[in-house]
């Protein structure tokens, strides 16, 4: 049986790791970013990746496919940069989504402005800090990057598998299912 390649970048290391080893077609090979397993699969080196962010338009072609494995929050900002998470505590954040919906990630903040709806909070200027749902990811929004002394804060990934059409569907749902429950 030939093996599906499965790039992954470094956050999405546990899952990738709990998906080989439960699905023996799958062969996880790891690389050094998002940015890199996504030209992976323009290449043609992988079948698939799985990364802990949303892909820009720009990053795929229009054969890509993929799926959210799991729900999540991140920052989104004026700036494409990256933060201590110890800094999180000390920074104002504004957001649409309430405290419920952030689970884990607010006990990061201390100062979260609650918002009335996603346009307030989306719409104009992101020189103050964003918690949103990744399903509102936008392509012109830039990420702010919690990071802590081994890589970036797992709690703002959210992975995503991005795969070619040589993937079957079926084999998509077996990792939506692992991951889901891990």
């Amino acid at each position: 049986m030939k093996k599906i390649r499965m790039a992954f970048c470094p956050t999405m290391e546990p899952f990738a790791e709990s998906i080989a080893t439960s699905i023996d077609s799958i062969e996880a090979v790891p690389a050094g970013s998002a940015a890199m397993v996504l030209k992976m699969l323009q290449g043609g080196m992988v079948e698939s990746v799985l990364i802990g962010r949303t892909a820009k338009s720009y990053e795929l072609d229009g054969d890509v496919k993929h799926k959210r494995l799991k729900e999540g929050v991140t920052l989104v900002y004026k700036d494409k940069t990256s933060i201590y998470q110890d800094q999180l505590k000390e920074i104002p954040v504004k957001t649409y989504l309430d405290k419920n919906s952030l689970g884990e990630v607010a006990g990061f903040f201390t100062k979260i402005a609650y918002l009335d709806s996603k346009d307030d909070c989306l719409n104009g200027d992101l020189s103050i800090p964003s918690l949103i749902d990744w399903r509102d990811f936008r392509d012109s929004f830039e990420l702010l990057i919690p990071v802590n002394g081994t890589g970036k804060v797992p709690e703002f990934r959210a992975p995503v598998i991005y795969y070619n059409k040589s993937v079957d569907k079926n084999l998509i749902e077996k990792i939506y299912k692992i991951v889901r429950w891990n």
